[in-house]
């Protein structure tokens, strides 16, 4: 008798004495017996067989599938309609070790997160000082998205739309100012002690995101990675000084010549509902000779509200 022969017999059997036997679902370390379903069906054929398991004494949602390929005896398994808990299926002379996976799908997601961070400025000026401290943004990336699943596991491609703001500040001897459209370096005028200059704009965001989850499903721990597109409104320039007086004076300018377009290559940690995320950004926050051609390095913190 063959080896596959056995495996069908045994099969069978199994099937039989699960359909037959009078009560519920019961585990133990290594086996989950499946007693009293709704219907079993056994499919066989020249390269595979098939068993699945529909309902369950107290559980009309039980769907178990197993499926056998003969020749490598490669194992495939799919659950629906069952809480997360771990459980195994076992068949006599089967020893491949036995893996859960998740069905393809296509799926609709709203505000999965806000985040908070630090930009650390690169290529600066020399006569300048921006604090990673006073350098901000905060957003919520994916305030509307499409989550694809195009396998059966937990990784995914994801698509969304958010909005957010980023603030920087700038100490030292000079301020920014607008002048012929263009952002220079220049001096505060005579008897102005400098203080900072601020730029800050709003942004519309793009996130197209690769996402691995890690782990166990129950800790929720998985990483997104890909590159945030962002679309850059008009910002506001102030350089802030106070006269001889101690009275604040400010030079504001709006309409800054920003790229209207910027990328930031990100990577973001979750566990469960708390995030730690960093980006790089090779693009100049000002158009080329426009302005000085500063980029950032950002890292912060956010909260999974989905």
């Amino acid at each position: 008798m063959t080896t596959t022969s056995i495996r069908v017999i045994f099969t069978i059997a199994f099937s039989l004495i699960a359909y037959t036997t009078q009560a519920c679902l019961s585990h133990d370390n290594d086996t989950t017996l499946i007693i009293a379903p709704d219907i079993v069906r056994l499919i066989n054929n020249k390269t595979d067989y098939q068993i699945e398991i529909k309902g369950t004494e107290g559980n009309p949602n039980f769907h178990f599938t197993y499926t056998s390929i003969q020749d490598s005896l490669t194992l495939t398994q799919t659950r629906k309609g069952l809480q997360r808990e771990d459980w195994n299926f076992k068949i006599p002379f089967v020893e491949n070790e036995n893996k859960y996976y998740y069905n393809s799908h296509l799926s609709l997601g709203f505000m999965e997160g806000a985040y908070f961070g630090f930009h650390h400025v690169l290529n600066i000026p020399t006569s300048t000082d921006w604090k990673i401290g006073k350098n901000m943004s905060c957003a919520i990336y994916n305030l509307l998205f499409l989550e694809w699943r195009p396998w059966l596991n937990r990784n995914s491609f994801s698509m969304g739309i958010g909005f957010g703001g980023d603030i920087y500040s700038m100490e030292g001897s000079q301020r920014l100012a607008k002048q012929n459209g263009n952002i220079i370096l220049t001096d505060y005028p005579e008897g102005i002690t400098p203080q900072k200059t601020t730029i800050n704009y709003p942004f519309v965001c793009l996130t197209p995101l690769y996402r691995i989850d890690l782990g166990k499903p129950e800790n929720r721990i998985a990483l997104h990675i890909g590159p945030i597109v962002k679309f850059n409104f008009k910002g506001r320039l102030s350089a802030i000084g106070k006269n001889e007086m101690g009275e604040e004076v400010s030079y504001a300018s709006k309409s800054l010549p920003l790229r209207p377009v910027t990328v930031d290559l990100s990577a973001f940690l979750y566990y469960k509902y708390i995030c730690i995320y960093a980006q790089y950004s090779p693009c100049k926050i000002f158009k080329a000779g426009r302005g000085p051609q500063i980029n950032t390095l950002s890292v912060g913190v956010g909260l999974r509200l989905y």
